[in-house]
């Protein structure tokens, strides 16, 4: 292409290529002087018509949009839009500079007052492009560009650009991410104008400590889902606090618009006279210098009284309008008296005797009856309540230590390791037992997938597929298992001959598989569900309308469909009489979905920390206590197929049983130091698998 004429361009060198074009420098030759300029050429990746399309649509909607936020001074203004020879071009504005990307490869890390000042110059420009009811889509290093002749940055590739007109969006059929800068919102192609914010404060937190955002997302703390980031800098609590809300994992916590960060943001700048600059904190005894900070009863522990030192306040410390965190004196409880006798003595004044006498006296005339009558209580009264109060509390103590003692019994007897190891280095995404009661499938993001003889813990490697897992599931009679992949395929595989057998091409990201004894296949993609017979020969057979479902199952029969989508919404099919049913019980993401062995009941997890139970066949709720999990969020369950008991799995690292006909927890288990991921019974129901983020499993007994 190098010295290539297009229309009236002059291609000079390549500058990048992406999923959906090739971008050139190149010059105009129409123009006086023949300024340099951007030639960007439609060049998709895929050449399937699916693939095609979406790119056409793509580029059409960034010159549209180009056209539209051009003017303002950030963003580099559309020249030229055109077709040639069958090929899309477009022509923009060239930014002679580094990307943000070329700045942090050849630098070092960020101080916080550059953060800042980084941050309210993108802000400024994600608050216009908001305006215009635009969400880019697409914000990290190398899309945003510092120009070389006065170091201002611009916002730049606005291919990923979507329209937000409404409240509530439809999912996105074409789903634009970059790992690491997109929000799960965004992944399930519900993009928000917060899901912006969020990539834009993922950069700036991999400006600040030179670690790359993918590996930000392992560390998240598996109780509050903060990102572990900022342990080993010196930064300001309020400074911390924005950077933390921005990258918050839930949208609805995160600030919902970019105006927002910037008011916090001048907070900062305008606490100091001059411009905010990092404090290093040092003890000092400066009474001058402190700042109170609020005190609770449950502050006074032993451990906080004796000597007058200083101390750093804790992350759970409120965060205080100052340049620097306030610093917290330990309490000392005889100098605190001392020195309230001592402000008692400066501001009374010493009462004359006369009075003083005056006033006891009148006071106690006043009081007579009244400690008369305690005294009488006292003497008479109070041992008799005292005595049948100790009574009370007796006979309560004894039931109360019974029951407790049939629980703890109970609890203990019924959760019992029986080996963990770790032959995966991802977080496991799919457990199942075969069959044969003895082999365990397990399959990790990386696509790393396992069989493993629980009995003499010898393993097998079934495949490492090319790109990561997005989901798995495996036929109730264990002789199939589907993988569905990053690379847009869903690999099928016999099992009891460790051989793959087909591979079906989706052209859309799967997030949901399930496999049925009878051959069905359901796969679950931003729009719809792909149903098909694979055997004896591979057909589709059907597409249901959905929204992205993030867990769907077949029931025992593979008559009936339930899945469970992003939105919180389950969603109910009959596939014989074509009669779905939709309920919006969950407040929140439907991450897992199980039916019990008889087929007749639906479980349903939730991020919101519950689990609830359907009727498939009322196509209701059914008439059962919620199931409120305290684990975090529910991140898994399974059903067990020899008792009326379900397990789950959350964020909290904790796996929980319950009795799904009480609502009454039986049994947990606290082993994993992270998020439990996948679970899954034996067939007879005496044996439970437990994967976590980390790659670990634990098999435990049950009694």
């Amino acid at each position: 292409m190098q010295n290539k004429i297009i229309h009236h361009y002059r291609i000079i060198k390549p500058l990048g290529a992406g999923a959906f074009g090739q971008t050139y420098l190149a010059q105009n030759l129409k123009l006086p002087g023949e300024p340099v300029c951007v030639v960007k050429q439609l060049k998709p990746q895929s050449t399937d018509p699916e693939s095609v399309k979406a790119a056409k649509m793509l580029f059409d909607r960034e010159a549209k949009t180009l056209h539209k936020i051009g003017s303002h001074e950030r963003i580099p203004q559309i020249l030229d839009y055109f077709k040639e020879d069958q090929e899309f071009y477009l022509v923009q504005e060239y930014i002679e500079g580094k990307t943000l990307r070329e700045e942090l490869d050849s630098q070092q890390s960020w101080d916080e007052s550059q953060a800042i000042l980084f941050l309210q110059e993108i802000l400024r420009i994600i608050a216009f492009i908001h305006s215009q009811k635009i969400i880019h889509r697409d914000i990290k290093p190398e899309n945003i560009v510092r120009r070389a002749s006065d170091q201002t940055l611009f916002l730049i590739d606005f291919g990923a650009v979507k329209q937000s007109c409404c409240d509530r969006q439809q999912p996105s059929s074409t789903i634009i991410h970059s790992r690491g800068y997109s929000p799960p919102e965004q992944l399930a192609g519900i993009p928000e104008p917060s899901s912006d914010i969020y990539a834009l404060g993922m950069t700036c937190i991999e400006a600040l400590t030179k670690a790359t955002s993918k590996s930000f997302i392992q560390l998240r703390k598996t109780k509050t889902q903060k990102i572990n980031w900022s342990e080993s800098l010196r930064i300001c609590p309020e400074f911390k606090s924005i950077l933390d809300k921005m990258v918050c994992i839930n949208s609805q916590d995160r600030y919902p618009t970019a105006n927002c960060v910037l008011r916090d943001l001048e907070h900062i700048a305008t606490s100091s006279p001059n411009n905010y600059t990092p404090t290093e904190i040092t003890t000092s005894h400066n009474l001058h210098t402190y700042t109170p900070t609020e005190l609770r009863a449950d502050s006074f522990t032993d451990s906080s009284l004796g000597s007058g030192d200083f101390e750093q306040p804790s992350e759970a410390s409120p965060i205080l309008k100052t340049s620097a965190p306030p610093l917290k004196k330990k309490l000392n409880s005889r100098e605190l008296s001392l020195e309230l006798i001592e402000c008692l003595k400066d501001k009374q004044r010493a009462p004359q005797p006369k009075k003083v006498v005056d006033t006891t006296r009148q006071w106690l005339r006043k009081k007579f009856l009244i400690i008369s009558g305690s005294l009488i209580f006292t003497v008479v009264g109070l041992p008799l309540v005292l005595i049948l109060n100790h009574i009370h509390k007796s006979a309560h103590l004894s039931n109360t230590t019974s029951s407790e003692t049939v629980n703890s019994q109970e609890t203990s007897a019924i959760f019992e390791e029986k080996s963990n190891f770790k032959e995966h280095s991802s977080a496991i995404k799919f457990l199942a037992f075969a069959p044969d009661r003895k082999t365990l499938i397990s399959g990790s993001e990386a696509g790393l997938v396992k069989l493993r003889d629980i009995q003499n813990s010898s393993t097998t490697t079934l495949t490492q597929t090319q790109s990561q897992i997005l989901a798995m599931s495996s036929s109730a009679n264990g002789n199939t298992l589907a993988i569905a992949t990053e690379g847009k395929l869903i690999e099928l595989w016999d099992l009891k001959h460790h051989k793959k057998m087909n591979q079906i091409p989706t052209q859309q990201l799967v997030w949901s598989l399930a496999l049925s004894q009878y051959s069905d296949l359901a796969a679950g993609v931003v729009g719809k569900i792909k149903l098909w017979k694979i055997q004896p020969k591979l057909s589709e057979t059907k597409q249901l309308p959905d929204e992205r479902s993030q867990s769907i199952t077949f029931n025992p029969a593979a008559d009936v469909l339930a899945r469970g989508s992003a939105d919180g919404t389950v969603k109910i099919s009959h596939l014989a009489s074509n009669k779905s049913q939709s309920f919006h019980k969950h407040s929140n993401a439907v991450n897992a979905v199980a039916i019990d062995v008889n087929g007749a009941l639906l479980f349903t997890g939730s991020e919101d920390d519950t689990i609830r139970i359907w009727n498939l066949y009322a196509l209701s709720e059914h008439i059962l206590p919620t199931i409120q999990a305290d684990l975090g969020g529910v991140k898994a369950i399974a059903s067990s197929p020899a008792a009326k008991i379900v397990a789950g799995g959350g964020a909290y690292g904790t796996v929980k049983i319950w009795n799904w006909q009480t609502g009454k927890a039986i049994a947990r288990s606290s082993n994993h130091l992270t998020e439990v991921t996948a679970l899954a019974f034996s067939p007879e129901g005496q044996v439970l698998a437990v994967g976590d983020r980390e790659g670990n499993i634990v098999i435990y007994t049950l009694k």
